[in-house]
């Protein structure tokens, strides 16, 4: 019995350290092609009203673009490229914990295409 619980606090340890903070908090970009364009907060305007204005709006001009649902008040989006490890675009939509202020960051290969940066844009207005 003795040697179970040995086992186990080793085995408990191991797991511990290899999920070190600083690999959680990686300051490498994911996409180290892209340029961050957009980096906006806008009062008064819900995380839900700027996700489905931007999926609806994304899709009628890039029918592949995604967004996912991460959690509260967080979403992940990416339009991809034509090579599949380095898509065109990357955004994400965060809000406060009162989920009133959208916060959109976007980030896109170069050359930028103001047309998309523009799109973003228009769901922080309405």
């Amino acid at each position: 019995m003795k040697i179970r619980y040995t086992l186990l606090a080793l085995c408990s340890t191991s797991l511990i350290s290899a999920c070190s903070t600083t690999d959680l908090f990686d300051s490498t970009p994911r996409y180290p092609h892209l340029v961050t364009t957009m980096d906006k907060e806008q009062a008064n305007i819900p995380v839900k009203f700027i996700a489905s204005c931007l999926q609806e709006k994304l899709k009628a001009k890039y029918p592949a673009a995604s967004l996912t649902y991460i959690m509260q008040n967080y979403y992940d989006g990416m339009i991809p490229g034509p090579e599949a490890d380095k898509p065109r675009a990357v955004y994400d939509i965060f809000g406060s914990t009162d989920d009133i202020n959208g916060k959109i960051t976007l980030q896109q290969e170069t050359p930028i295409d103001p047309a998309l940066t523009e799109l973003f844009r228009s769901c922080l207005r309405n």
